[in-house]
């Protein structure tokens, strides 16, 4: 039984808030329930642009970065001079902190580094000699077995003794990745800059003054200790360039509200340094819930825009098809609510003149009735070329063909029935920005500013033989709030914030298109 029937001159449906066909319109076509598998899959290319502002703080800075400890065990060494002294068990302990002209790091970039703070411990477990000594004694020559230990000695090199001057660079490589290198390096102090605290040894006579000379002459030639201060050095470098490619290409979740759809930027590599901006490229992946659809759909874009905003989020055109080609494909346009969950519903169940005036049938449920409403498009809906508007909004076009089926609880309240089905197409151009100001978080909104509909309300037979005892609906009415609400209110997706770096958290601000690319504009 089809009814198109509306009340005359009615407004009175005003005073409650928006009903069920605004909701679908608002929310249905952005969100949907989420099932077992997921097996569509819509991959794309994107850029994003970034300042280099995002160094400025201290997860980047570089004198944050190389200070600290280390502890090293040292190859054992022989000290030669005056008689041969095997050095073992030798344990370094190093604290630096270095500083740079530059404050934080920049890729592709030269840093010259200095030591302010540079000191070093040697701790020797054992220092002996074994050896045989030949002497001239009144002509005649004398060979002597000399022996002697040491143990437990501790060398010193206090604070502002040593100096250091290295060149670190930081580029990217011909993958893409961030790479920390040091080009030049060398660390000097002068000859008497260690001290030897006291130590015991037992041996020959005159053992321990010798080894104390040989220990200071071998210390004080800085050259025996480059490389492994280097080594320290590039060790910590190499842990900076592992935290660094972590923060720039670890994989991220975008905050969308799309239940049924999870969205994942995975950042592949660095690409167009150029003054005072860089590009980060990779993939994001767009993963729809799905329990028939097994489908991989690739979106590449062109040429990258020569300019873009300081930080800006590219992705290309021709993503926004797809992802409408795979929702629908899915079943992610599709949407079960609770009519308890629909304010203007509950509100409608609520008010007895206003049930009477407007769908009379509610008036036999009580106000806690459990409805179900299926809201789902007839067809794939149908978006338009998109157009920058070149203030931070873009237009666009949207034909589309919804249903909403109602589902009425049974009087035993244990199970529903088919109820009735309204029907709309919805066409008409719209635009669309972000709103900054929705209480979820920035969204992406699509307010029309013309609109095509025409209602129309079917009633399931079952129901209309065995309980219906209204026909009457007021279309017009609904009508009337559904056109308001998309002039208004329009469609919203949220959208959140983005984390760049492991750190900045950015927010979305306006929207714009270049060759072929949508710019999603963040500060």
């Amino acid at each position: 039984m089809k009814f198109n029937a509306p009340l005359a001159d009615s407004k009175r449906m005003k005073s409650n808030s928006l009903f069920l066909f605004s909701f679908l319109l608002a929310t249905g076509l952005a969100i949907s329930s989420e099932v077992a598998r997921a097996d569509g899959l819509v991959r794309s290319e994107f850029v994003f642009q970034i300042d280099n502002s995002v160094f400025n703080g201290k997860d980047y800075e570089l004198a944050a970065n190389l200070q600290g400890q280390d502890t090293a065990a040292l190859a054992d060494v022989v000290i030669t001079d005056p008689a041969p002294v095997e050095i073992r068990g030798i344990t370094a302990e190093y604290a630096y902190k270095l500083t740079s002209g530059t404050k934080t790091i920049f890729m592709g970039a030269e840093h010259l580094l200095t030591a302010e703070d540079l000191s070093a411990k040697l701790q020797i477990r054992e220092a002996s000699i074994d050896t045989i000594i030949e002497r001239i004694e009144e002509g005649v020559k004398v060979r002597m077995r000399v022996q002697g230990r040491c143990n437990n000695l501790t060398l010193t090199l206090p604070k502002g003794k040593a100096s250091l001057v290295a060149t670190l660079r930081t580029s990217i490589d011909a993958q893409g990745l961030p790479e920390v290198k040091v080009p030049r390096f060398s660390v000097a102090w002068p000859a008497d800059a260690w001290s030897i605290a006291d130590f015991n040894c037992t041996g020959v006579d005159g053992f321990k003054e010798e080894l104390q000379k040989g220990l200071q002459k071998y210390l004080g030639d800085s050259s025996n200790f480059q490389a492994e201060l280097r080594r320290a050095l590039d060790q910590r470098l190499a842990q900076i360039q592992a935290d660094t490619r972590t923060k720039f290409l670890e994989a991220q979740a975008l905050n969308i509200s799309l239940p049924g759809v999870k969205a994942t930027l995975r950042p592949r590599k660095i690409q167009n340094i150029r003054g005072d901006r860089f590009q980060i490229v990779g993939t994001v992946d767009f993963l729809f819930a799905s329990a028939s659809v097994n489908q991989i759909v690739d979106v590449v874009g062109g040429v990258v825009p020569a300019t873009a905003p300081a930080f800006a989020l590219l992705l290309p055109e021709k993503l926004l098809n797809a992802l409408n080609d795979m929702s629908y494909k899915t079943g992610q346009l599709k949407l079960r609510q609770r009519g308890q969950e629909i304010p203007a519903f509950k509100d409608l169940l609520s008010g007895d003149v206003s049930k009477v005036i407007v769908w009379p049938e509610l008036q036999y449920y009580p106000a806690d009735a459990d409805f179900l409403f299926d809201f789902a498009p007839q067809s794939k809906p149908v978006i338009g070329e998109l157009k920058d508007l070149g203030d931070g909004t873009l237009s666009s076009s949207l034909n589309a063909s919804l249903d909403a089926l109602v589902w009425a609880p049974l009087e035993t309240k244990n199970g529903h029935q088919r109820m009735i089905t309204f029907q709309t197409p919805v066409q008409g151009p719209m635009r669309l920005y972000i709103d900054r100001t929705a209480s979820g978080g920035p969204e992406l909104k699509g307010v029309f500013s013309e609109l095509t509909m025409n209602l129309t309300g079917f009633w399931d037979e079952v129901y209309a033989r065995t309980r219906m005892r209204s026909v009457d609906v007021s279309l017009a009415t609904f009508q009337s709030e559904i056109s308001d609400s998309l002039k208004t209110k329009g469609l919203g997706v949220t959208l959140g914030t983005f984390t760049v770096l492991a750190r900045k958290n950015l927010t979305p601000v306006s929207l714009g298109k270049s060759g072929g690319w949508l710019i999603l504009n963040w500060d």
